[in-house]
């Protein structure tokens, strides 16, 4: 992997399991030196994140960024302060969320519709989800680990991946619950990261982007340099040019970014 003098780069990040720290979810100072030693070089720093902008808005202020960003995996990409870059929502419309109320497995499980930012509305059971009156910019369901994940996950998708995108989360050993989420349909962090790149004219081949999640894998197959850090899925380390041998825990992200620019 080379990276080319004297050229801007857009460089991108997943945050939970690949910029922050897992059990505090808190920055690496070794990471927030290498950002801003990037941005000083006058490349682009980008977060792309399944998270809201309102959870993200503090990070984004501490790395003093002055990017555009991409929230719920793609389906909103935004730039806090320039009015010149256009934004993009892809809501999912409670219509089709509808629409899901009558499958045996959502009967078995807790829905949560996220609205925007902080706002969400959790329902325990069809007859609540049926008072759904708001679109939202994702959909998660939690189900017992006792289900046959793949199983559901294979059935949700050929009954509904014409009409969402579809991800299936398995959580940490100590949880009770994986997750399905739906997002609206053709929205990635690699569409996002397009239109961003666009904004800034940058190449894909001068994007190097940094995952560790299967709603990672669209962005690290997409980037011209998608590296994966040593924590990351499986999906991610196939998807990705690069598996690096440092975990988020141990400042990864900065570490691989000062090789790369020789830092």
């Amino acid at each position: 992997m080379k990276i080319e003098k004297n050229k801007k780069y857009l460089i991108a990040t997943d945050l939970d399991g690949t910029f922050l720290t897992s059990e505090t979810q808190s920055m690496n100072i070794h990471n927030q030196l290498v950002v801003k030693k990037l941005q000083e070089l006058g490349h682009h720093f980008v977060i792309a994140t399944g998270r809201s902008w309102w959870w993200t808005s503090k990070i984004y202020d501490q790395l003093e960024l002055t990017t555009a960003a991409v929230h719920f995996s793609g389906s909103q990409v935004h730039h806090p302060t320039d009015k010149q870059f256009k934004n993009y929502f892809a809501p999912i419309s409670k219509e089709i969320v509808l629409s899901l109320s009558s499958e045996d497995w959502a009967t078995q499980s807790t829905m949560t519709m996220v609205i925007g930012e902080v706002h969400q509305a959790h329902f325990n059971n069809r007859e609540e989800m049926n008072h759904l009156f708001f679109d939202g910019m994702e959909l998660i369901y939690k189900y017992d680990k006792t289900v046959d994940s793949k199983a559901l996950h294979q059935d949700v998708l050929e009954k509904h991946g014409d009409k969402f995108e579809i991800r299936h989360w398995e959580t940490s050993d100590t949880a009770k619950y994986n997750e399905i989420v739906f997002n609206a349909k053709n929205t990635s962090k690699a569409i996002g990261l397009q239109k961003i790149a666009d904004f800034y004219d940058i190449p894909k081949e001068r994007v190097i982007y940094f995952g560790d999640n299967i709603n990672d894998v669209e962005a690290l197959e997409w980037a011209g340099i998608g590296i994966a850090v040593a924590n990351a899925k499986p999906e991610a380390k196939k998807a990705a040019n690069y598996v690096s041998e440092h975990t988020n825990d141990y400042a990864a992200v900065a570490k691989e970014i000062e090789k790369l620019f020789e830092l």
